[in-house]
């Protein structure tokens, strides 16, 4: 699943033209994808609820802020809520993991939780004051923002392969062993 997240988000990330509508979109799919990669982090007794309302609250925030402005402008505030959501649904699932009792089995998703956390906590501000910046500072390109957020992306899924490398140098090494 992260693979598709990742393979999905560097396409859209490479086209060189205006690709306001395609992020509009694209958000939704991100959303869906990463909230069913953090389903399975979360204990069967609040998962159903919880996912149930961080749909609810980005959708019903998604679609405000697209009639508010257009679906040819980026929809800031959806993604910022998207974040928010985001460090929300890792974190709790983070919680979980490491205090579960099979904490030495899951030393990855952990490290993967905790990344997806940082790169989400790191997206925020900027694109919190991205609409202010841009209204107030004349003559500051909005791609300055997303060169930062480009590069934030390449670290993040960078972790991510290296987490996934790891985990199969592990894998690897407990069948060796059992041979």
């Amino acid at each position: 699943r992260f693979i598709l997240v990742a393979f999905t988000e560097v396409l859209a990330n490479k086209i060189k033209y205006y690709n306001a509508q395609i992020f509009n979109l694209f958000m939704v799919v991100d959303f869906f994808l990463l909230i069913a990669v953090a389903y399975n982090l979360f204990p069967n007794k609040i998962r159903t609820f919880y996912f149930a309302i961080c749909t609810f609250l980005f959708l019903s925030t998604w679609i405000v802020s697209i009639i508010m402005t257009s679906v040819a402008d980026f929809s800031v505030y959806a993604y910022v809520v998207f974040c928010i959501i985001m460090v929300f649904t890792y974190f709790i699932g983070l919680v979980h993991l490491f205090f579960g009792k099979s904490y030495n089995e899951n030393k990855i998703m952990i490290f993967i939780c905790a990344i997806t956390m940082i790169y989400y906590c790191s997206v925020i501000p900027l694109f919190s004051f991205l609409p202010y910046i841009l209204k107030n500072l004349i003559g500051f390109k909005a791609s300055k923002i997303y060169n930062i957020n480009y590069c934030l992306t390449d670290v993040w899924y960078l972790l991510i392969t290296i987490s996934f490398l790891c985990s199969r140098r592990r894998y690897n090494s407990q069948l060796w062993k059992g041979i």
